[in-house]
């Protein structure tokens, strides 16, 4: 379970990173470009993933052949920093695709 305080700290960081993708780049103007922003960070997310299982899988090889794992441990902690430091990106571009679709959709109107 997810501490409330923590969510609502990561909700803050969606918020910034949203603040600051959109002083770089305008609201997607289709769908399309959206979903292919949000597939884009999603990959990055995966990529960075796979990275932790790779240092968990050393950590687990350590472990079993009684070797110290807390170098293994310390990259596998800094790799997941970067899987949070992707979702909050990825959140932040879902969000930016929900606000980009209800300003075309009120536009038509």
């Amino acid at each position: 379970m997810i501490r409330e305080e923590l969510r609502t700290s990561i909700s803050n960081l969606v918020r910034e990173e949203l603040e600051m993708a959109n002083k770089k780049f305008p609201l997607f103007s289709s769908d399309h470009e959206g979903w292919a922003v949000i597939e884009e960070e999603i990959e990055e997310c995966e990529e960075a993933l796979q990275k932790v299982f790779a240092h968990s899988a050393k950590i687990w090889s350590s472990i079993r052949k009684n070797d110290d794992a807390s170098g293994e441990a310390m990259l596998g902690r800094n790799a997941l920093i970067i899987v949070a430091a992707e979702a909050i990106q990825a959140a932040a571009m879902m969000e930016k695709f929900r606000v980009s679709a209800t300003h075309r959709f009120n536009e038509v109107k």
